[in-house]
């Protein structure tokens, strides 16, 4: 599941719980998520293309030389799988790393991290 899809959810839950206690109906916020999520999904499509050429043409080789005729798709999948899951642990990087920021006091964000080294 990417960042964006978990903050899907737990947009869905607070909007839930606002809607049961105050009887507000937040389809339309819900929709605008949905939209938005799916639209940042679509690179993914892109990222697996990707990851199904660069590994399914080694491995077409290989199946056309050895004769194995799996390789090729089996190469495909994989190359597909791997580059996904590459791109969202990026992006997971790049969330956690935004809130550790997010959460630092205001005089440390744009401090020099050796600075920060030699004072401790």
């Amino acid at each position: 599941m990417t960042p964006k899809e978990e903050t899907l959810w737990d947009t869905f839950i607070e909007n839930y719980k606002v809607s049961i206690t105050n009887g507000l109906d937040l389809t339309t916020e819900n929709q605008l998520q949905i939209q938005e999520t799916r639209g940042d999904s679509l690179k993914y499509v892109k990222w697996a293309l990707i990851g199904a050429f660069v590994f399914g043409v080694p491995s077409g080789i290989l199946d056309y030389i050895s004769g194995i005729d799996t390789l090729a798709p089996m190469g495909a999948l994989i190359g597909a799988a791997f580059f996904i899951a590459s791109k969202i642990n990026q992006e997971r990087k790049k969330y956690c790393l935004l809130i550790l920021i997010s959460r630092l006091p205001i005089q440390h964000r744009y401090a020099n991290p050796l600075d920060t080294l030699l004072i401790h």
